[in-house]
């Protein structure tokens, strides 16, 4: 038996002999709460370069979910309360691609939701909106990974292909009668020092942050 086997089967329950890989697709995990008392639960997802879809459920309701599938390290926290939660946190994964991988952490202790915890290199990667509003109306949230970010900032990205946009559904129409202006100032993201065309109605483009280790910035 290899390291590797021997860890998977340190790190995972046996099943009818089994012992299932965490990059199986179409799973439903249950994990009980060893904290059952008020706190700030972390979740943390590392979907590696792959994309892969997760929701986060407690009761029956989601409280946290990638809403599609999505690259790269996510977090979320939310506040725990036993009466309202109950004393278990459902992760449901849709890993369409047989050949992914990704690791998941509900309520860990210290770093074992941090991304620093997982072994591989992230890479800085600088990103900025640019609209003109003066001709442009674009919804009012940009999303990376179709998570809610701030118009401009720096994240932490695995190597894969990753989503920067507007808010799900969201659209962008010019308000310039003179088509030429619309064409020449469209909206724009900036992204490892490329600058590409959110060109309507599409509102996403996809960037591929490769193995480089000079991201634009």
């Amino acid at each position: 038996m290899d390291t590797f086997e021997a860890t998977i089967r340190e790190l995972t329950a046996e099943i009818n002999g089994q012992f299932p890989r965490p990059w199986m697709t179409d799973i439903t995990y249950t994990y009980p709460l060893n904290n059952t008392t008020p706190h700030a639960v972390q979740i943390s997802f590392e979907a590696f370069a792959i994309p892969d879809k997760i929701t986060i459920k407690a009761n029956g309701n989601t409280i946290a979910t990638t809403n599609t599938e999505v690259s790269g390290f996510h977090t979320w926290t939310f506040d725990y309360d036993p009466a309202i939660h109950g004393t278990s946190i459902t992760a449901e994964v849709n890993a369409p691609d047989q050949n992914t991988e990704w690791q998941l952490c509900i309520d860990c202790a210290g770093a074992a939701c941090e991304a620093s915890s997982v072994p591989l290199e992230r890479q800085s990667v600088f990103y900025n909106f640019s609209v003109d509003t003066s001709i442009w109306n674009c919804p009012a949230t940009f999303t990376v990974d179709n998570e809610p970010s701030p118009s401009s900032g720096t994240r932490k990205l695995t190597e894969g292909s990753h989503t920067f946009g507007f808010e799900a559904n969201g659209f962008c129409f010019c308000d310039s009668i003179i088509s030429l202006a619309c064409e020449q100032k469209k909206p724009k993201l900036t992204a490892r020092g490329t600058t590409y065309s959110l060109v309507p109605p599409s509102t996403e483009i996809k960037v591929n942050i490769g193995n480089s280790s000079t991201p634009g910035e």
